[in-house]
């Protein structure tokens, strides 16, 4: 047999545990905000400049290569195909 106090004692434990999940829930919902997660980001990508300069200037020299090289391909190759369309309707008006 249960009595009144061992009943009581189980419910302020259940309610103690659900104030803690909640508030645990909370604090997730605050830290997985968006803007939150770019703060954070944000932070850790200065904390990481400061202190290894090289290392982020390698990154970052690699990003701007990627977007310099994309185009820059993609231009050659136009050029190059206009090359060889323009010799070979000069061959063609030769004939």
């Amino acid at each position: 047999m249960t009595n009144q106090s061992d009943v009581a004692r189980a419910r302020t434990k259940s309610e103690i545990a659900r104030a803690q999940m909640l508030g645990t829930l909370d604090a997730l919902r605050i830290k997985v905000k968006p803007a939150n997660l770019v703060s954070e980001a944000a932070d850790k990508a200065t904390r990481t400049a400061v202190r290894k300069p090289v290392a982020v200037a390698a990154v970052a020299g690699a990003v701007l290569a990627i977007f310099i090289a994309k185009p820059a391909y993609g231009a050659m190759r136009r050029c190059r195909s206009r090359r060889v369309a323009t010799k070979a309707a000069a061959k063609h008006s030769q004939s």
